[in-house]
């Protein structure tokens, strides 16, 4: 038996957007229950974001990449500049039936060769330890090292991370 196909694409047509956008619901909805709180009240940018995707995201500021298994749409992750020489990952989600198919790894490596490509050099992510602790593991196994928060300042539970690219 082999592996299912798993590709990914940097979104750029009406139907990649709208895949994403499915995606993007079921991140903010699954977001929003483990933080116990609609993300537009702790994150206000995230309104913007989710209206405008497109504009949120576009080159050469920014980029959006989605991961399709057997030719469904089943993971999603952006990348968004916040300064000169630092972007954001944004947004990593991959659909629970589709998790343990290297969906995550792929999105990540090819996320960050893009914010190199974008001219980033280190990359900003936030996450949850207390609810997502082999999450947060992963991503020091990465290299990622806590720093000072940009979003969520209110959350204790949130921590941010960053990694030199």
């Amino acid at each position: 038996m082999s592996a299912p196909e798993l590709e990914t694409v940097c979104v750029s047509t009406p139907l990649e957007y709208a895949q994403a956008a499915l995606l993007l619901g079921e991140q903010r909805a699954w977001t929003e229950a483990l933080v116990g709180q609609a993300l537009a009240e702790i994150q206000p940018s995230s309104r913007q974001e989710y209206a405008h995707l497109a504009d949120f995201y576009a080159p050469p500021h920014g980029a959006m990449l989605l991961a399709r298994l057997e030719g469904e749409p089943v993971g999603v992750v952006a990348v968004r500049r916040l300064d000169g020489a630092r972007g954001e990952g944004k947004r990593l989600f991959v659909r629970p039936p589709a998790r343990g198919f290297g969906v995550a790894r792929r999105l990540l490596v090819e996320m960050f060769a893009l914010a190199r490509a974008l001219g980033f050099k280190s990359l900003y992510i936030e996450t949850t330890p207390g609810k997502m602790a082999e999450q947060y593991e992963w991503y020091r196994r990465l290299g990622f090292r806590e720093t000072c928060k940009l979003n969520f300042a209110d959350l204790d539970s949130v921590v941010a991370m960053e990694l030199p690219l």
